[in-house]
């Protein structure tokens, strides 16, 4: 989200942190376009089931009801959308442009459609969707570009619709079910906070209780009551993390009559209790904190992003997410800030870990970290997703360690960022294990000690990390352990 004075929504969708892998049945005014960057989806535009795999594209016209789900034994599902208002396009409703480009598509019957494979004006499209999806807004200009492709996607659109009138998503001629559901959505909306029984809201829709059920049911493949516990969860977990309410003023404010049933549920789905979620250091932008004797850093040039780390945090735990970013990591570990010792002086440095994550761009989970005198940057990377760095570096030599071959490469920076605060010259040193694995532990002295047998200098120790660290990609992880030994 872009804020209110720019209405462009751009957002990244990851379905494994919706509650059921499910993006919950809404509507809005705007219009929507929307690819899945990874995975597979079953979605829903009305009542129509379309199935999106990885690359699929869709739109979705104003005011039409949508969902999506995670479909089963598929890879974690990650969906880019843009959202925008019609104003967008045309300001002036009594226009020309509004006329002939605008109204001639919201008077229709089509709710939307899913790009074909072979259509090259769909091609485009997506061509435009990744643009956008790729522009940081961070850069000066940002608004205009971002406008100017809505402008040519809303084109490419408009001509897609010619092209293709027959594969179109049109409105069933009996709108009264999809009208019924969002008559039931707006009552739950509007009165989450209250005590709900089926018998209100089949008053409301004017229909029977039992009537009420089934057609929810049908629509939604889930029942009104867990729908309205997802909703009063959503609500809940904002204003834990948003306000200085207690734990048990959210439980009354968002509906739930008892606290040790909201605490369970909650703990279900968010895997930590509302006391834990409420205390916990929820990071959005770059930071740094030591905490319970680890350090912590999240740093990022652009994107969206978040590192949650709870009050009571051990073993270098913490959970983290991103999208749309260009550059992201995510750290914890060790500093080093007296930066007087070399890793022989330290002693023996080994590191266990246990970590889950996915990605649909190039990720590294890697032991990470720095050197002063000589400046060097160094990753022993034990996963890669999407992009193995021997395609750019210079390989040296290998090293057997920790049950598998390491390759082992060297690669001159200029001008980069660097620990010291500003941008220099300085070297980065590699070691990347060919089979990866997500736990394990990781003799780090010995990666010290290959590289500097190769001729390869290591200056004083600066910081010693775990890190997840990514680049063009949305994804998550979770770091359950991360344990640093030292053995004199």
């Amino acid at each position: 989200m872009h804020g209110n004075l720019f209405p462009v929504d751009i957002k990244t969708d990851v379905y494994k942190y919706f509650i059921d892998n499910t993006l919950n049945c809404h509507w809005h005014g705007d219009f929507e376009f929307g690819m899945l960057l990874a995975g597979a989806v079953d979605f829903y535009i009305n009542n129509t089931h379309i199935k999106l795999e990885k690359g699929d594209g869709y739109f979705i016209n104003s005011n039409i009801l949508h969902m999506g789900k995670q479909s089963k034994h598929n890879e974690d599902a990650v969906m880019f959308a843009l959202t925008f208002p019609a104003a967008v396009i045309a300001s002036d409703i009594n226009g020309v442009v509004y006329e002939k480009y605008v109204a001639t598509l919201l008077n229709t019957r089509i709710d939307g459609f899913k790009i074909l494979n072979g259509s090259q004006t769909g091609k485009e499209i997506k061509i435009l969707l990744n643009k956008i999806y790729e522009l940081d807004a961070s850069e000066f200009g940002y608004e205009l570009e971002c406008m100017k492709n809505i402008n040519q996607l809303w084109l490419a659109a408009l001509q897609y619709i010619k092209e293709n009138k027959g594969d179109l998503l049109h409105r069933n001629d009996d709108m009264k079910q999809i009208e019924r559901m969002k008559k039931i959505l707006s009552y739950v909306h509007a009165h989450y906070n209250e005590k709900i029984t089926a018998d209100d809201i089949a008053d409301y829709v004017n229909v029977s209780r039992g009537e009420c059920f089934r057609s929810f049911k049908n629509f939604m493949n889930k029942k009104l009551v867990e729908y309205i516990n997802e909703y009063r969860l959503q609500r809940a977990a904002g204003l834990l993390r948003e306000t200085e309410m207690t734990v048990i003023d959210v439980c009354l404010k968002c509906g739930f009559e008892n606290a040790s049933y909201f605490g369970k549920i909650f703990k279900e789905v968010y895997r930590i209790t509302p006391y834990q979620y409420k205390k916990a250091h929820i990071w959005t932008g770059n930071k740094v904190q030591h905490i319970n004797g680890m350090d912590y850093e999240y740093w990022k040039d652009s994107g969206n992003g978040k590192m949650l780390i709870t009050e009571k945090a051990d073993n270098g735990s913490f959970f983290c997410e991103w999208s749309n970013s260009n550059e992201i990591m995510f750290r914890s570990g060790k500093r080093y800030y007296k930066r007087d010792q070399t890793h022989s002086q330290i002693g023996n440095i080994s590191l266990k870990f246990d970590v889950s994550y996915s990605s649909n761009g190039l990720t590294y989970l890697a032991v990470y970290g720095w050197t002063v005198d000589p400046l060097v940057e160094w990753y022993i990377v034990e996963h890669f997703i999407s992009h193995n760095p021997k395609r750019d570096f210079t390989r040296i030599g290998t090293l057997d360690a920790d049950g598998d071959e390491y390759q082992l490469y060297h690669f001159r920076r200029i001008n980069k960022p660097t620990i010291l605060g500003y941008c220099t010259n300085f070297e980065q040193y590699w070691s990347v294990r060919t089979t990866g694995r997500m736990t394990g532990t990781v003799d780090v002295s010995r990666h010290f000690r290959a590289w500097e047998e190769l001729g390869l200098s290591m200056g004083r120790i600066a910081e010693i990390n775990l890190t997840v660290e990514s680049i063009l990609s949305s994804g998550n992880a979770e770091i359950r352990t991360n344990i640093l030994k030292i053995e004199k």
